[in-house]
């Protein structure tokens, strides 16, 4: 097969399809998200903790991350597995929307087929996560990974806002004749034709250098493999500061878990009006994201939390503030926000693990980090569920005051964004303020 593949020595042509990559799996994301997944669970049947608990569950399995770099040490085959297993993955996902027509089953029998299929679907794909974002990143030099980051995530946000908009008119106009079963159909079949690029794009992706150069491994135990991820790991002082930064982040996330079912019933937002609101919130993180990946560039990763964090905490309390009577503009203005933060959020996070470990080491590190991530994402759904169901049962009420479970964890977000940057001013840059990051195997000044 890689005979007919088109040269590509410089990875111009990889780097291309990666772009392209990332954007048609965005398409799959957003398919599966906000008040598309809502109405799907409101359809199933599910209460309100429940479709926060569910919405996490593609968070909550990049725990897996971590057993497959224990479980699977490879530098053969990478691009064929790693392409293989993501075809899988979407085939799982478009299964999601197939639910409601198992008609012989249950509420809670749908309800558990549903999450099964984004548990498979989500649970594969984060196996091999840290295999593809290592193979794919190697085709991108370390001092461009900035601006290139900046460019894909730009790419994926306008072309995820025509697909989420169309979508959102579609969904809207279902809805509007009765027919949600018509969309649900209609968002199966559209991940599935999406799958065939997406497929494509990672097979014009070349092979990362290291497994064109070394033959394969010999086989390593499972505990030979945990005792090694660790070391290199868990066992760094460097690598073990990064590790609050996403117990906090991750547990902040937990709040945007409730955001669908809160708009879809509460705020009584249209799809189109999502997809507008969406719209706005590409522009703005399309705006700041190069200049924000030159800063990373020119500072450290490090650096740029401090100036994005603090962005999207004020989102959340605008977020906090949003009721049916002010909705419409208050969570528009953390839309915003939002979008300013994501804008060099997402490739900092990504991006700070490779600033604090060797190059050897970053599959390992990306399976470590999002495993934690994706622990704190879920003990924070778990706790947010109980506490919506407490707050309904209770008449929308909590220490007191008239509120909605969504305000209550929004304003829990905004806390622990303020104490990640307290931590990443306090212990993570230098005392002396230049915003480079430690240098390896260097203790903290």
């Amino acid at each position: 097969m890689r005979s007919f593949l088109p040269a590509d020595p410089d990875g111009k042509i990889s780097r291309a399809s990666y772009v392209v990559e990332a954007a048609l799996e965005y398409f799959v994301t957003l398919i599966l998200s906000d008040l598309f997944l809502s109405a799907l669970m409101t359809e199933v049947g599910m209460s309100t903790a429940l479709q926060g608990t569910v919405t996490a569950i593609g968070q909550t399995a990049a725990m897996l991350q971590l057993l497959g770099v224990l479980l699977i040490r490879r530098r053969v085959g990478v691009k064929r597995f790693v392409t293989l297993t993501c075809l899988f993955s979407q085939l799982s996902l478009a299964l999601v929307y197939f639910t409601p027509m198992f008609s012989g089953l249950s509420a809670n029998g749908r309800s558990i087929l549903l999450a099964l299929f984004l548990l498979l679907g989500y649970g594969s794909v984060s196996l091999i996560s840290p295999f593809r974002a290592a193979w794919m990143m190697s085709n991108v030099p370390d001092h461009k990974r900035g601006r290139f980051t900046a460019i894909k995530e730009i790419v994926s946000l306008y072309s995820g806002f025509a697909f989420s908009f169309l979508m959102g008119r579609v969904l809207d106009a279902y809805r509007a004749a009765g027919n949600m079963r018509g969309f649900f159909l209609f968002a199966g079949f559209s991940i599935l034709i999406i799958s065939i690029p997406h497929t494509l794009s990672l097979i014009l992706v070349r092979e990362p250098a290291q497994e064109q150069a070394l033959p394969e491994e010999k086989p390593v135990g499972f505990f030979e493999n945990l005792a090694r991820s660790f070391r290199v790991t868990l066992g760094s002082r460097n690598f073990r500061l990064v590790i609050p930064i996403f117990v906090l982040y991750y547990f902040s996330v937990a709040a945007a878990n409730f955001y669908g079912v809160y708009k879809l019933n509460v705020l009584l937002f249209t799809a189109t009006y999502s997809a507008i609101l969406m719209l706005i919130q590409s522009v703005v993180r399309s705006v700041v994201s190069i200049p924000f990946g030159r800063i990373a560039d020119k500072t450290s990763w490090a650096t740029l939390l401090t100036i994005v964090v603090p962005i999207a905490a004020l989102g959340y309390l605008f977020a906090a503030s949003s009721v049916p009577e002010n909705g419409r503009w208050c969570f528009a203005i953390y839309m915003v926000l939002n979008g300013m933060a994501m804008g060099g959020l997402n490739s900092a996070m990504f991006n700070i693990a490779f600033d604090y470990v060797p190059h050897e080491d970053r599959t390992d590190a990306l399976a470590w980090l999002y495993a934690i991530g994706g622990i704190s994402t879920l003990l924070g759904t778990l706790g947010e569920s109980a506490l919506a169901s407490y707050i309904e049962k209770n008449g929308n009420r909590f220490l007191g005051l008239s509120v909605y479970p969504q305000q209550v964890f929004s304003v829990i977000s905004a806390i622990c964004l303020l104490l990640l940057v307290a931590y990443v001013r306090f212990f993570l840059l230098r005392k002396k303020g230049k915003g480079k990051e430690i240098p390896k195997g260097e203790n903290p000044g």
